[in-house]
């Protein structure tokens, strides 16, 4: 429980890599989730290296937080004989979850940045050469906080939101 009670987005990070090792381990974690029928209908490009990160900072230059980090994972969603296409968003939330809170286990930090239809998606199919039955769901920047407080409790509970059998 305490890893999901101090996971927060992290938006500041040094410019030291993520070893190998914790990228797998982040990876490991992330296709551990649920999804209808066991489709598991994502897939991921690991960017870590100069030119590729170089790209994505051109490309969202008014995103501070990118401008650093090391790492970036951009979670795809496959299309293609999907039994039930309508439940894979859900999946693929609950595999970024489990992505994210791999990266706070590991004592790192990360912030989900949404890719919708039109310009970033554009921009992440040409530059990265998706595959045309892949399509660009969400990134995920990763790195090394600069603050020693960035994953901390902070209590969200709001019990005016639960409701027992009827409202």
């Amino acid at each position: 429980m305490n890893t999901i009670n101090i996971r927060r987005s992290v938006r500041s990070f040094t410019n030291q890599p993520v070893d190998a090792d914790k990228i797998d381990k982040i990876l490991r974690a992330a296709m551990q989730a649920p999804s209808g029928m066991n489709q598991q209908p994502w897939e991921f490009l690991v960017i870590n290296q100069k030119d590729p990160l170089s790209k994505m900072r051109s490309f969202f230059p008014n995103t501070n937080f990118m401008q650093e980090a090391p790492l970036m994972f951009v979670v795809l969603e496959r299309s293609t004989d999907a039994k039930l296409a309508y439940f894979s968003h859900q999946a693929l939330g609950a595999c970024i979850e489990n992505l994210l809170l791999e990266v706070t286990h590991l004592g790192l930090g990360a912030c989900w940045v949404g890719v919708m239809p039109g310009e970033r998606e554009d921009f992440l199919n040409t530059t990265f050469n998706v595959p045309a039955d892949l399509k660009p769901f969400a990134i995920i920047v990763v790195g090394h906080p600069t603050h020693s407080d960035a994953n901390k409790f902070i209590d969200r509970y709001d019990a005016s939101k639960v409701h027992f059998n009827s409202f």
